[in-house]
């Protein structure tokens, strides 16, 4: 997976939802989505088996930062 955390925080900028655009540009760079209960999504680097959950809807501003950050850390390598 060769992404960018430029362009990661770019998806997230303004982040009020998790919608259909949002999640091809996550499923273009290699990551699984899916729905789990309790209204969060399932990121998941297949690669790797990291995961992380999302909220559905963001609680306050911050959100598509705190979000931009999992996903940054699930595609890169350490």
């Amino acid at each position: 997976m060769n992404v960018s955390k430029k362009q990661i925080q770019e998806m997230f900028r303004n982040y009020t939802r998790v919608n259909h655009s949002l999640i091809k540009e996550l499923r273009a760079i290699g990551l699984k989505v899916t729905i789990s209960k309790g209204n969060h999504w399932k990121i998941e680097n297949t690669m790797t088996q990291k995961r992380a959950y999302i909220p559905c809807t963001p609680s306050d501003w911050r959100s598509g930062r705190n979000v931009a950050k999992f996903i940054y850390e699930l595609v890169s390598v350490k």
